[in-house]
């Protein structure tokens, strides 16, 4: 039987977010979101996570080979006398800098083809038909600074923003379930030990921002 997982909390994510440099279990490089591409995408997936509770399944790939994640084509920036630029190059990003109270809309890809029941909510959905709106507060830290900071790092060419996963690795491709997972599990470990860091997964953001906002 699959084990409940714990809801994250903003401390222990807090604690992800300052352990640069950090040895991790099972891994040569330490902890670097300075330095390493793949740390950094974990944490700006957190950040985005935190706001918006996106399932795992909208963001990896799927066994199948077909594009059920988010994209580049997902992301719209709403400026604040209400603009939307629809497919932002690198340099609307450089121009914006998104000032504070600036929204971020990241809208979810419909799925490519018809989906069997069973991958389904009890409402039928695979995807939410909602858009995650990503406020930013002026910080480095926030959701729609996550974005930002993926876009300008690796460029995207309009051409290719309905293919490219918005939450890539270092060669622009999605990254799988187990990828992620062991990933997170590694720091996780660092920081609680490998006992306590099994309670938590992925989904454990989607539980803390559900616990949040029922406070």
């Amino acid at each position: 039987m699959p084990q409940h997982k714990q809801a994250m909390t903003p401390s222990l994510w807090s604690r992800i977010e300052g352990r640069e440099g950090q040895q991790l279990p099972g891994r040569v490089a330490p902890w670097s979101p300075a330095t390493r591409w793949r740390d950094r995408i974990l944490l700006r997936l957190g950040r985005v996570q935190w706001h918006a509770g996106h399932r795992l399944g909208e963001i990896v790939s799927h066994p199948s080979g077909e594009i059920n994640y988010l994209t580049r084509s997902c992301v719209t920036i709403s400026k604040a006398d209400k603009t939307l630029i629809t497919v932002p190059t690198t340099q609307d990003w450089q121009r914006q800098r998104l000032k504070a109270g600036e929204m971020l809309f990241a809208w979810l890809l419909d799925p490519p083809r018809p989906i069997p029941l069973a991958w389904c909510t009890p409402f039928g959905l695979v995807h939410s038909p909602f858009p995650s709106l990503l406020p930013h507060d002026g910080s480095n830290t926030s959701a729609a600074a996550a974005v930002r900071d993926i876009e300008i790092e690796k460029p995207c060419l309009p051409s290719a923003r309905k293919t490219t996963p918005l939450f890539g690795d270092e060669n622009n491709r999605p990254f799988t379930y187990s990828v992620l997972h062991r990933e997170l599990r590694k720091v996780l470990t660092a920081l609680l030990g490998a006992r306590a860091a099994s309670l938590y997964s992925w989904h454990s953001l989607r539980s803390g921002l559900a616990c949040a906002l029922q406070s």
